[in-house]
């Protein structure tokens, strides 16, 4: 009952929040799922790679925070035309949300291990 009144306190500001029509919820929604496991792995984390498995999760964290800031036609603002602008700033965040997943495909099912 503790740890659910925890996590009633914990999430429902952003449950409170959440809408289904675009991505930068599902992304928080992540992120904020990401960053307490980083922690608590960090803090408490008892298996033999919690640290390295952290590390990950950090990661992980970062780049949602970089999709959720949507900050990419900043860094296309070398490109000439609009249309390069616009195309380089897709790729970016295709490549975000490519290395996001590639993470977490490749050890989710081991941090708990």
């Amino acid at each position: 009952m503790k740890n659910g009144l925890k996590n009633l306190f914990i999430w429902f500001k952003i449950i409170w929040n959440d809408r289904w029509w675009d991505n930068y919820y599902f992304f928080k929604i992540l992120h904020k799922k990401l960053s307490l496991m980083e922690k608590n792995f960090r803090e408490d984390g008892v298996h033999l790679f919690a640290e390295k498995d952290a590390n990950k999760m950090k990661r992980c964290v970062l780049v949602l925070e970089r999709l959720m800031n949507d900050d990419y036609d900043a860094n296309a603002s070398t490109k000439n035309s609009l249309k390069e602008r616009i195309e380089h700033a897709d790729y970016l965040r295709q490549q975000d949300v490519d290395y996001l997943f590639e993470i977490l495909r490749k050890n989710i099912l081991t941090w708990w291990d």
